[in-house]
């Protein structure tokens, strides 16, 4: 028997001299005590069979001996799995081969590697594959010698001083180093000819560097958590931001680009070689690792690369101030970019289309001498890949001062809408930097103010290398990491001659690990700025104080031509709770006014808004009892004074389709639903969907039924009225096949199936207090008297099939909020029609009256903007009716005895990245939820609940929810989708079979022709405005691009309705999705605004005589692609084929004939092509006329084969 107190550790010292330990774990019983038993694995085995004897004596704690009984398991098979391409062909687990070298350089050319690092001569390497976790795993070890950069040595010596007993050179030592390079991240090997037969030498060149990981000296330190009962090797090896001499002198710099004291620069060093020197048996196995690894869509390409010697590169030292004053450099040498210029020049850089390993002084002489403008223009051009989408690197950097000009004189240079601004992001990863070129977002409160210092912010987002957030680890391995992020935080950021530094974060930003940070100047500072955004001196708890700073970033629109008066409400309180908390009241004029300055369609203003006003937030519902520009704003709404006092809007209600999802449905189950519900439902989504494909009729119910938060199905419900389905023109068959796939998409992950009797609301209160809310009872109530006494609510829905038309819900319904974990989260209520809320449409209306508020009931819910789910489907009213819900009240946070300060705010910042684990914690309730006799009501269930809401609840408290490790997951059902070698199992709970009844839907967008020719046949236009149009176009192509490029996203058409099917980074979805349609409209709203002044405002003939144009130059960029597609030779990408839809209802009128008079050459307001052009024929039969001139109005050369260039998707 192990003895009880016994840890890893102990079993590790007892055990380490007999080789190599690379696991041991300490058995459990079911209640999670030790039992006494365990394991452990040697590799290699152990020379010495110490465990033949059956025992082994060890001293106890007390110097008490104690006899472990020990048996040597019978040795395994060797694993193997199936290939992913043919089922009968089994690959083994792993493959591991020795090399002989390894380098580490970069892509000089496209053949040509620059190696700019070799290991030591004589020190292991070992490249091992591994087919399970698909992933490829290198180790090697390095002697670090003492530095001979000089600023180096006088950084470390100023270190030392305060270390008289080190020396320089008392830190060299030998370390041993591995990287990870996941399959997903690998598209080939580049295999050099060697000459010799035993001798392989592969490259491979990555886009973004692998994780690294350096292994501890002294293993017993990897034995951090005395409660820990597994351990592995793994726990020995911690991840790395940098291979230097001594990092810790580094810790003070800022965070750069650049990494000039790097022993290997992890970060940007990303194209490896290998050569391997094997022998018979050996080379075998290697020939069936290249050919197993094929099957991953990994292929070897022979290729004659040539490997120059490494070189400095001298630009950083010609663009940057000095490091330290022993690397000066006279200023008559230095060539000063512009801080645009500058940021554009490292967003080319950290992106990897241009190196600065290929960058030379006669390059970055142009790039000073030649106007900014321009530089700005090509350099954008080139990031954006707008010139040659194909084309990821540009090896000769002089080509791009070669890029076409444009004209400025009618273009959107420098317009932008009042609630935007151009923002400049940077994601910092463990070991590299990347900068996006600036894209034009929603602004919020601190942007708009400071508009005129608008390039002086910096927003920024900490990820993983892979893009996914920073994950919390058992040990300390990723100590590294999370000092990077607080050294960036507290050293800030350089870029050029700028240092911005920490200012604050928004709520949502905080969640997604993100900040902005600010260039101070002689006249304004980050601290400057954080006493403009109001008084905080009084909030001592770190997480509010960070919350209530962060209520300035919500991403608003400013309201300035409604002028509030202000009136001080009560709120409604009882026992402790607050039935009104965060909603306050405006009269319908204030609604009226908001709705005509955001430009809302419909007749009637929308019943609420969340909001923000100064330090004030939440929701404004329409009350009858108020006029003019009345508005209530209650206590619970004011969270800070703020010399601010702007109305600003961050959302309008609006109806959206109810939908479940994997946490409702086991809530549902476990409240006794059958399940065969849930099934039929899934059944019939997924038939209608199909038949939604090739019947109008469907289609059109099916788009009003299942409107989604963006009201996109909306849209395409209008654009089959408008007869777009029947032509089957071509943006319109991509929208709906990406409607299918995307909704299947979420069905397989996220089991939303729509319920079409429900709907996804804003909550309010009923200022009326007519509504009956939830009384507690003394007694046990039978189901009869549950129902007689369910708690009311009001809800009036939009009907989507007849605009304009709403219903009062009435009768028996559930109501939740998402996520609901807890049995108690969802609530029965009984709907109510009541005709003094009848003005009250989009919105569920919840009691104010009662012992206990609905809101909180459902998940810990408020009224500050918490939408909530409520169905009137009677099939998905429960048996048991109204569990006993949780308490979500929030456990009294610890305050500060002095004020709160920027240190306290970053340290905030990096706690909560260690111990983010709200996606955890939920993932980890769904695998006990699936697997547990009662599912969400068992206790473990329950106890996850509850660790849920202290997570969800530690931005304002900052208490950390620690799970117990009784409660870590083992195993995972197949239908969570585990792919980094966790162990699962197939679940026959009811997720797991509506997992299996969903097929995926791949979506490849439509290349067709086939436009609409009620247009195109109908509508001559002149040759002028088709120019004006494609140059426009081009433009709107990049903006578009940018999205796609910042994202990763693949098609335009993702991002028009925001169903993205696929997107880079850590955001969570329903957050991502949100950022991704205001996105999308800032730039339709950007190009809708311009085109409409360009064609002289309400001018309707002569902008659907641009609309026109706009489809016309659209179908002949399309048909051009097409027609050097056919001829074969390149692949052709075809061009974007959105920018006409930005004007969809005037297209829909277009192909109706419903819309009066178009011009043929209507005039230009800003556009110095004054003169007119007679039509050519084919302009007059719907084919583009030739321009002759070959340049398109933005001066951008659209001669013959430069035509399809423009890319939305490969074919």
């Amino acid at each position: 028997m192990v003895p009880s107190t016994w840890t890893l550790c102990h079993l590790y010292e007892a055990f380490k001299r007999y080789g190599n330990i690379t696991f041991i774990e300490l058995f459990e019983d079911i209640s999670g005590s030790l039992n006494g038993r365990g394991r452990m694995a040697f590799s290699p085995r152990p020379s010495s069979a110490f465990w033949e004897k059956g025992f082994y004596d060890v001293k106890y704690d007390d110097n008490t001996r104690v006899k472990l009984h020990l048996r040597l398991e019978e040795p395994k098979p060797a694993r193997t799995i199936q290939s992913p391409v043919d089922p009968q062909k089994l690959i083994p687990e792993t493959f591991s081969f020795p090399a002989a070298s390894l380098e580490f350089g970069v892509r000089y050319s496209e053949s040509e590697m620059m190696s700019m690092f070799q290991t030591d001569k004589n020190r292991p390497i070992r490249f091992e594959v591994n087919f399970k976790r698909r992933v490829i795993d290198v180790s090697f070890k390095h002697f670090l010698k003492t530095p001979e950069d000089i600023a180096y040595r006088q950084l470390i010596e100023e270190f030392l001083e305060a270390k008289p007993d080190h020396s320089i050179e008392s830190w060299e030592r030998e370390e041993s180093y591995r990287f990870r390079i996941q399959f997903e991240h690998l598209d080939y090997f580049l295999e050099q000819k060697t000459g010799a037969e035993n001798t392989r030498a592969f490259i491979i060149p990555l886009v973004s560097p692998p994780e690294f990981y350096r292994k501890l000296h002294k293993t017993e330190k990897s034995f951090t958590d005395p409660k820990e009962r597994v351990w592995s090797d793994w726990d020995t090896w911690f991840r790395q931001v940098n291979i230097t001499y001594l990092p810790k002198v580094l810790e003070g710099l800022p965070t750069r680009l650049r990494q000039p004291f790097a022993a290997i620069d992890i970060g940007r060093w990303t194209t490896y070689r290998f050569v391997f020197q094997l022998e018979g048996a050996q080379m075998v196995l290697f020939n069936e690792m290249l050919s197993a690894i094929k099957d991953y869509n990994i292929d070897t390409k022979l290729d004659d690369i040539t490997v120059l010697p490494g070189a400095p590169t001298p630009i950083w030292d010609l663009i940057d101030p000095p490091i330290t004053s022993g690397n000066f450099v006279q200023e008559f040498h230095k060539i000063y970019l512009k801080f645009p210029v500058r940021y554009q020049l490292e967003a080319a850089i950290s992106l990897g289309v241009l190196s600065e390993y290929n960058l030379t002084e006669e390059f970055m002489n142009q790039l000073g001498n030649t106007p900014e403008d321009r530089v700005l223009e090509i350099l954008e051009a080139a990031t954006d890949k707008t010139i040659d989408p194909k084309q990821r690197r540009i090896y000769k950097p002089m080509s791009i001062f070669e890029y076409p000009k444009k004209k400025k004189s009618h273009t959107l240079a420098g317009k932008i809408e009042s609630y935007c601004v151009v923002v400049r992001t940077a994601t910092i990863t463990p070991t590299t930097i990347q900068f996006n070129t600036p894209t034009v977002e929603y602004s919020n409160r601190v942007l708009r103010h400071y508009a005129e210092h608008a390039d002086r912010f910096l927003r920024i987002r900490f990820n993983d290398e892979s893009g996914s957030k920073v994950r919390y680890q058992k040990n300390s391995c990723k100590d590294d990491v999370f000092t990077r992020v607080h050294n960036t935080l507290r050293n800030g950021i350089t870029i050029g001659d700028r240092h911005f530094e920490f200012l604050a974060f928004g709520s949502s930003q905080f969640r997604e690990h993100g900040a902005y940070m600010f260039a101070s100047d002689e006249w304004i500072s980050a601290a400057d700025i954080r006493v403009w955004m109001g008084t905080f001196t009084d909030i001592r708890v770190v997480g509010k104080y960070c919350a209530r700073l962060g209520q300035c970033f919500s991403a608003t629109r400013a309201i300035p031509g409604v002028k509030v008066r202000i009136m001080k409400g009560e709120d409604i309180e009882r026992n402790g709770r607050n039935f009104s908390d965060g909603v306050g009241m405006m009269s319908e004029f204030v609604a009226r006014m908001i709705a005509d300055d955001l430009k809302l369609p419909g007749k009637e203003p929308p019943s609420a808004f969340q909001f923000r006003l100064g330090g004030c937030k939440g929701v404004l519902a329409v009350s009858p009892k108020l006029s003019g520009s009345d508005i209530i704003i209650r206590p619970s709404q004011k969270k800070f004074e703020a010399k601010h006092n702007g109305l600003e809007v961050i959302r309008p209600a609006a109806f959206a389709s109810a939908s479940l999802n994997r946490q409702l449905i086991l809530v549902l189950t476990a409240l006794e639903v059958p399940e065969e519900i849930f099934q039929d439902m899934l059944t019939k989504e997924l038939e209608t969907l199909r038949a939604a494909m090739f019947d109008q009729k469907e289609a059109l119910r099916k788009l009003t039924k299942n409107v989604d938060e963006h009201q996109t199905s909306l849209l395409m419900a209008s654009m089959i009225r408008d007869g777009f389905m029947e032509a089957k023109e071509p943006f319109f068959e991509c929208l709906l096949h990406l409607w299918r796939a995307y909704t299947c998409k979420q069905l397989k992950e996220k089991t939303k199936i729509t319920v079409e009797e429900g709907a996804f609301l804003l909550g309010v209160v009923d200022e009326t207090g007519i509504l009956k809310g939830h009384f507690e009872v003394d007694h046990e109530q039978t189901d009869e008297e549950k129902l007689k006494d369910l708690p009311e609510v009001f809800c009036q829905v939009s009907d989507c099939r007849n605009p304009g038309q709403y219903t009062v819900i009435t009768g028996i319904c559930i109501i939740a909020r998402n996520p609901s974990l807890h049995p108690g989260d969802i609530r029965v209520v009984r709907a109510v029609d009541v005709p003094e809320l009848r003005h009250l449409r989009d919105v569920l209306v919840l009691p104010q009256t009662g012992d206990r508020d609905l809101a909180s009931m459902c998940s810990g819910g408020d009224l500050d903007g918490d939408d909530y789910l409520i169905s009137w489907d009677q099939r998905l009213i429960p048996p048991v009716i109204n569990y006993e819900p949780m308490d979500y009240s929030a456990p009294k946070p610890e305050e500060l005895d002095r004020p709160v300060d920027v240190s306290d705010m970053i340290s905030f910042f990096v706690n909560y990245m260690k111990t983010d684990r709200l996606g955890h914690i939920a993932n980890t309730h769904t695998v006990w939820a699936v697997k547990l006799e009662g599912g969400v009501t068992h206790p473990r269930c329950i106890q996850l609940a509850e660790l849920h809401s202290t997570a969800v609840d530690y931005p304002k408290t900052g208490l950390e929810a620690i799970m117990p490790r009784s409660l870590r997951p083992r195993e995972y059902p197949h239908f969570m989708e585990k792919k980094n070698g966790e162990k699962t199992y197939h679940s026959n709970n009811i997720l797991g079979k509506l997992y299996d009844q969903v097929e995926r839907v791949d979506f490849r967008p439509a290349c067709s022709a086939n436009f609409d020719q009620r247009i195109l046949g109908k509508y001559p236009v002149s040759e002028r405005l088709l120019r004006v149009a494609k140059g426009l176009k081009h433009e709107y192509d990049t903006a578009m691009r940018r999205i796609l490029a910042q994202y990763d996203i693949q098609t335009e058409f993702e991002i028009f309705t925001s169903f993205v099917l696929a997107y880079k980074g850590p955001r969570s979805e329903y957050k991502f999705h949100e950022e991704i349609d205001r996105l999308g409209k800032v730039t339709r709203d950007r190009f809708r605004k311009h085109i409409s002044e360009l064609v002289g405002g309400a001018r309707k003939a002569a902008l659907r005589s641009f609309v026109v144009a706009m489809y016309r130059v659209t179908y002949d960029e399309v048909k051009s692609a097409l027609e050097a597609k056919n001829e074969g030779g390149t692949p052709v990408r075809m061009p974007f084929i959105s920018f006409p839809w930005i004007f969809a209802e005037e297209l829909g009128k277009l192909a109706k004939g419903e819309c009066g008079r178009v011009e043929f050459d209507p005039p230009l307001f800003g556009v110095d092509e004054p003169q007119k052009s007679a039509p050519s024929t084919s302009d007059r039969h719907g084919e583009s006329g030739d321009d002759s001139s070959g340049v398109d109005s933005s001066g951008v050369d659209t001669s013959p084969e430069e035509e399809g260039v423009i890319s939305g998707t490969e074919n």
